[in-house]
């Protein structure tokens, strides 16, 4: 809430299954009890990812998607789980995919190996909506095989960026967005337990991090794990490096995501009839008061 966040999906990571299953099964019990900003959902990053671009995933655990799984996994959560990462390449039939699409659960491609033609196949079905940290745990673009970027630049897909500087050089972003422009485009933060803490190491599903100014490593791979990364601050930057506007940014930070996950109707937007949902910035873009539903979750007048 300190960051402008009102509402987020609670988010898992690659690990046993039964363990994935006590962790959604707990989320859903306890999710209208958490103070500030409030659980909307539940978003499922892995086990369904390919070990290729694990990333700072666990290989240990990691499986072929599976649409049986994931429905004993959905069922635990009371059917709370609103967006799925997975690598689409792996599904068998389209089995997984298939069925996220006939319960209205949105399919994000990430942690994946995807070749440009079979991305293409699966976007032509509609049955990918949305990229995980877009660029992240992808198959780097070649000039002989453009890979699932490309593809999803040309889509109408969702893709996630962030903007810390490190994922993601600025003037890359830069293109992407004048690629995709302002409506496809979603800010998230990935931020992992060291944001706003001190260097040092850190547990990450059971692995351990290295975090040195804001960058965060596996200790073990040298992998990118995660970042000490805050929507507010994602936000700043994009306005320093693309001289976006406020509107503009809105939509990366709220309506897109909003509307991706249907909540649009309620969220993701100032209007009559909605939710109380925003927040207020002080001339140097800090956050200064966070209103969920109408009720202030945070506020902080110093220095006004």
């Amino acid at each position: 809430a300190k960051h402008g966040v009102t509402s987020f999906l609670a988010t898992t990571m690659t690990a046993a299954v039964n363990q994935i299953e006590h962790v959604v099964q707990t989320v859903a019990d306890n999710k209208n009890s958490v103070q500030g900003a409030k659980i909307v959902g539940i978003h499922l990053e892995g086990p369904f990812i390919n070990p290729v671009q694990k990333g700072a995933q666990s290989d240990q655990y990691i499986i072929k998607p599976s649409a049986e799984i994931f429905e004993k996994l959905n069922t635990s959560s009371q059917k709370q789980i609103k967006l799925i990462t997975f690598a689409a390449e792996l599904d068998e039939g389209e089995k997984l995919a298939s069925y996220l699409k006939n319960n209205d659960i949105v399919a994000s491609i990430g942690h994946s190996n995807a070749k440009y033609a079979e991305t293409k196949v699966l976007l032509e079905q509609q049955l990918i909506q949305n990229a995980t940290h877009f660029c992240n745990g992808m198959r780097p673009i070649h000039h002989r095989e453009p890979g699932l970027q490309v593809a999803l630049l040309q889509s109408d897909s969702k893709l996630e960026i962030i903007a810390d500087g490190i994922h993601i050089d600025p003037d890359m972003i830069r293109f992407i967005f004048d690629t995709i422009g302002e409506d496809r485009m979603i800010l998230i933060s990935d931020s992992m337990r060291a944001t706003e803490l001190a260097d040092g190491i850190y547990d990450l599903g059971g692995q351990q991090v290295r975090v040195e100014n804001g960058l965060c490593k596996l200790v073990e791979s040298d992998a990118l794990a995660g970042s000490t990364l805050n929507l507010n601050k994602a936000r700043k930057n994009m306005k320093e490096w693309l001289q976006l506007s406020d509107m503009t940014l809105a939509k990366l930070t709220a309506t897109n995501s909003a509307k991706l996950l249907g909540l649009y109707e309620h969220k993701g937007s100032i209007e009559i009839g909605k939710d109380a949902d925003f927040y207020i910035v002080n001339e140097q873009e800090d956050v200064v008061m966070t209103v969920s539903e109408g009720k202030v979750i945070f506020e902080n007048l110093k220095g006004e």
